[in-house]
């Protein structure tokens, strides 16, 4: 039979919001920010940052790490 994956036990939920934190903060102080490709990057980061934080949200909210 098939087995089943290892569930995310003890995976911490909302932990990339430490990671976007610190790409934001280290894009605007060191990076170029009159090149509009920079500006892309940081609003396509904050995007799939917020999926996140509604998927983790869901979660909890939930109770169902299935949602």
């Amino acid at each position: 039979m098939a087995r089943r994956p290892p569930t995310k036990a003890g995976t911490p939920t909302m932990g990339g919001a430490l990671i976007l934190i610190a790409v934001f903060v280290s894009t605007l102080l060191w990076a170029n920010l009159n090149n509009r490709f920079v500006w892309v990057v940081l609003f396509t980061t904050l995007f799939f940052g917020a999926i996140g934080w509604v998927d983790d949200y869901r979660k909890l909210v939930r109770k169902n790490p299935r949602a």
